[in-house]
């Protein structure tokens, strides 16, 4: 206590403002740090441009040089006198190779291999040439080298091979040029700077300098290899960053310091002043009986002590909780004790009548289910007689129970529980299903029926062993329009919606026992299912599993997992069947389902179907098991024995809080890499940015990470860890249609002759890349879904969709999974033959202008009329129109696209162009377009 006096004291605020003026100073030197660190940066990046440069004016003059090499040595001519060896066409020859090489020093056609170096022939050949000429064994033009004679440059030497018939058979095409033929840059513009080309690093390898050699001091700044040569670019310049003056900006800023302390503490006195005044009038009015409702306090720290006034006046009053705090829950389905015995009554009423009460049952948004249930466990624990009840009660049957329900029991039913009491609600109509689901649910309606009593069903959540099978026949129950579902929620390719809107438990159960009924209907009774790291989804997940066997198939719990570790629980665990729960990368208040059912992702109407089986009440009943099983260090393993890094890599990985946090840095570590973890902890709030690494917006943690740690990538995952994003050591993003590229090349090396799918959001880049690489292309609509079931109707060896997901068929199983798609980049970008940077890697990729995914919100049935119109009237202006999926025109210089999400109630939108000034071309015909179909539409592309 009298501490806390001293605390309020004059002397302790003087030494807090000393104190806050040592961290101001130690702020303004860090700053001042930081700003010339900074400073050091830019001056390196404008040296790495110097390099650029110097490279680029060298391998444009060696590009050509090689392709003139090239050419000649596929002239007939040259492939004559390569066969014949006749002496009196050399002369005619080296007439035509003039022609190619004008100021070549020699021009010589060498049709035999050397095993050391000589000086005989039509050129010396020294080490360097041996190595050059070796090299065609292998590729069809050789690097480029200087080749010194007496320690001094004495040509520079091309080499391509002459392709032919007789592969036995070896000649070559070596052309000697003039050393000053390499001189290409300007010396005045690389002021303060000093460079050196150089081969090897021995003294008798320096080629040219350009500059003032007084700046080489020590390491050069930058060294950077040449492509195609055996040149290598080094740097140095004089460094022009300097410290700034400290009390330039330290004295003016402790006196603003201290100013503004002065008048915060006067301030501050003034307001405690006001909430002691406040609290007096409220004892005041304590003592005379007439408390408010309200005493407004300034200070937070204070309000304990208001409560505790108002609470001397009324004891057993409560303190209600403010409506906002009630608003971030949702309802669950999980028994509760009542403290009152008319509650478990008046449920018992509800059961009997069918309106069923859920409202008993909420999660917190802000803190985790586990944390919430014991919580509420502390609030209120039951003696063990209630116990006792609760456990007998549990394991009678539903008459039993509600003929033996104590007063402290409160008895909850699910829709068909409440309805079979009703006659009116059993029904036996024709369900609006595809031909394929009328002839299941026939075969099911042929069997002999059974008594209600034993087709009468409760929720088995924990049941460990099944009763034996009794004939069933088929009853449709359809659920109260109340009870429906949302019909919006049954997307293209998964079930997504809003959690406590859309998304609640009594719709869980009901898509759960619709799934578990269509899985009976195909022929299977068992179903992995997991969920991801959201605060609603493990109560989701519960309610969801319980639908399930409540239908009769058994349910395998794998947890808290990514997606594609349900993917691959599926094919190890040899279900072929399973569901996710998780709202992948939407924002953390949406949730959703991912379906697998007999090794097929639901798509289209098949996800459809299972609303209609819903809203016709045509479930299976029956009792199933819920087990758990854990197969994530399976996965982490058969990912390791997979890949194989021939050095490692540093790589930062962010998770964004998503669930992949528990798997995609231990798979990176497990094979080799260097990982900075960045966002690793599984957190379904998401407070540090929004899950999807498709927004540039979402990867700015990233980058900079990358960039102050030095690691060579950046990796990131969507909330369900099936998405995946990369950025280089630059902070550069690296698109998935870029990475497709890489990924095309690799696959098609070992697959020649492969399909190859790309969804239209894709960069038109593509179809060339796959062609040349001898694979086959194939553009398809964009979801998960739709690209899996495409894989396994033509057998695709690779696919991926610009939003991140990418399919590996020719080493995996063909799911999407961004944990093995991001081992598979690092293990191509560490067997590089030429040892190149991934960012090096990366650079030579061909690219476009293009945009981001751009989201125009619109309600789907809104957004489904106007696509239906923009597609009927879109005037192409010649370009070619494609409606795979939305609609994408195609022009010869870039192309556009329009199309509806399939995650969100929103219209999405990319664009790529050969160049700036096309891409906005393109936009404003697709903005001309669109507006023509609705007027106010606001378009910012």
């Amino acid at each position: 206590m009298a501490m806390m006096e001293k605390l309020g004291s004059k002397f302790i605020s003087i030494l807090l403002l000393l104190v806050m003026l040592v961290v101001l100073s130690a702020a303004v030197i860090f700053i001042n740090t930081q700003s010339n660190t900074t400073q050091q940066n830019n001056e390196r990046e404008k040296s790495q441009q110097i390099v650029n440069a110097v490279i680029a004016s060298y391998q444009q003059q060696i590009k050509e040089w090689q392709q003139r090499a090239v050419s000649l040595a596929e002239l007939n001519e040259t492939k004559q006198l390569a066969n014949t060896k006749n002496i009196y066409d050399v002369e005619n020859w080296k007439n035509l190779a003039n022609t190619f090489f004008p100021s070549a020093k020699a021009i010589c056609l060498i049709t035999r291999q050397y095993d050391a170096p000589t000086n005989e022939g039509c050129l010396p050949i020294t080490y360097v040439s041996l190595k050059s000429l070796r090299q065609l064994t292998a590729q069809t033009q050789s690097d480029v080298a200087m080749i010194m004679q007496d320690g001094k440059a004495d040509h520079i030497l091309l080499a391509a091979r002459v392709p032919l018939d007789d592969k036995q058979q070896y000649a070559a095409v070596a052309i000697a040029l003039k050393p000053s033929d390499i001189q290409l840059i300007n010396p005045g513009l690389l002021p303060d700077t000093y460079i050196e080309i150089t081969q090897g690093d021995l003294p008798t390898g320096l080629l040219t300098t350009i500059g003032n050699s007084q700046y080489k001091k020590a390491e050069p700044i930058i060294s950077q290899p040449i492509p195609n040569t055996y040149w290598q670019v080094k740097l140095w310049s004089v460094s022009t960053s300097a410290g700034t003056s400290l009390w330039l900006v330290f004295a003016p800023v402790m006196v603003l310091t201290v100013l503004i302390w002065l008048l915060r503490d006067w301030w501050q006195r003034k307001l405690l002043h006001s909430d002691a005044n406040t609290l007096e009038e409220q004892l005041r009015d304590l003592q005379e009986v007439k408390l408010k409702t309200k005493y407004p306090l300034v200070f937070s720290e204070l309000y304990g002590v208001r409560e505790q006034i108002q609470q001397l006046a009324i004891p057993e009053r409560k303190r209600a909780v403010p409506v906002e705090e009630s608003l971030n829950t949702f309802v669950i389905d999980e028994p509760e004790m009542q403290e009152q015995s008319d509650a478990s009554v008046e449920t018992t009423d509800e059961a009997q009548t069918g309106n069923e009460s859920y409202n008993d049952d909420v999660i917190d948004y802000d803190r985790p289910y586990e944390q919430a249930v014991m919580d509420d466990t502390e609030d209120s624990v039951p003696d063990e007689e209630v116990v006792h009840d609760q456990q007998y009660a549990s394991s009678l049957s539903l008459d039993e129970t509600v003929a033996n329900s104590s007063d402290l029991l409160e008895l909850k039913l699910t829709d068909e529980d409440t309805q079979n009491d009703e006659p009116e609600s059993s029904v036996f109509i024709e369900p609006e299903f595809s031909e394929t689901e009328k002839l299941s649910l026939e075969a099911e309606a042929d069997l002999s029926s059974a008594s209600e009593d034993e087709t009468k069903e409760i929720f088995h959540e924990d049941t460990q062993q099944s009763p034996p099978a009794t004939e069933k026949k088929l009853e449709l129950n359809p659920p109260s329009a109340q009870n429906l579902p949302d019909e919006a929620i049954f997307r293209a390719y998964d079930i997504r919606g809003i959690v406590g809107e859309q998304l609640t438990v009594p719709v869980m159960t009901l898509i759960g026992r619709s799934v578990g009924s269509q899985m009976i209907a195909q022929g299977v009774t068992e179903l992995v299912v997991g969920h991801d790291g959201r605060l609603s989804s493990q109560p989701l997940a519960k309610a969801f599993m319980r639908g399930v066997t409540n239908t009769g198939c058994n349910v395998i719990d794998l947890g808290q997992v990514p997606t594609p570790v349900v993917y691959f629980a599926c094919e190890h665990l040899k279900t072929r069947s399973g569901a996710m729960i998780t709202g992948s990368h939407n924002p953390a208040n949406y949730n959703g389902i991912k379906l697998v059912i007999a090794g097929k992702t639901l798509e289209g109407d098949e996800v459809h179907a299972l609303y209609r089986r819903i809203k016709q009440g045509a479930f299976e009943t029956g009792r199933g098991n819920i087990s758990a099983s854990d197969v994530t260090e399976a996965y982490v393993q058969r990912i390791k024995s997979d890949i194989k890094l021939e050095r490692k890599l540093k790589v930062v990985v962010d998770c964004g809080n998503g669930v992949a946090g528990k798997v995609l840095p231990k798979v990176l570590k497990e094979i080799g890499c260097n990982v900075i973890e960045l966002f690793c902890e599984v957190d379904g709030r998401f407070p540090n940015h929004h899950p999807n690494p498709g927004e540039p917006e979402n990867l700015k943690s990233l980058i900079s990470e990358v960039k102050s740690t030095g690691a060579e990538l950046g990796i990131a995952v969507d909330g369900d860890g099936d998405r995946l994003g990369v950025v280089d050591t630059e902070g550069n993003i690296i698109w998935p249609d870029q990475l497709m590229i890489l990924f095309s090349r690799a696959v098609l090396e070992k697959s020649p002759g492969a399909t190859v799918l790309y969804d239209v959001k894709s960069t038109s880049l593509l179809e060339g890349v796959i062609r040349f690489a001898g694979g086959e292309p194939m553009m398809v609509p964009s979801g998960h879904s739709v690209i899996k079931n495409k894989m396994q109707q033509y057998n695709a060896a690779l696919a991926a969709e610009m939003s991140g997901h990418f399919f590996f068929n020719d080493r995996w199983y063909g799911f999407d999974d961004a944990t093995y798609a991001a081992a598979r980049l690092v293990e191509l970008l560490s067997a590089d033959p030429m040892s190149r940077t991934p960012t090096q890697l990366f650079a030579e990729i061909s690219q476009r202008v293009s945009t981001p995914e751009i989201m125009v919100n619109m309600p789907y049935p809104e957004a489904k009329r106007f696509m239906t119109t923009l597609i009927s009237n879109f005037n192409a202006d010649g370009g070619e129109i494609s409606t795979v999926d939305g609609i994408r025109v195609d022009y010869a210089d870039g192309w556009g696209l329009v199309r509806i999400s399939n995650t969100l109630p929103a219209l999405t939108l990319r664009f790529e162009a050969t160049n700036d000034i096309e891409l906005e071309r393109i936009k404003q015909l697709f903005i001309e377009q669109m507006q023509q179909v609705k007027p106010t539409l606001t378009l910012k592309l």
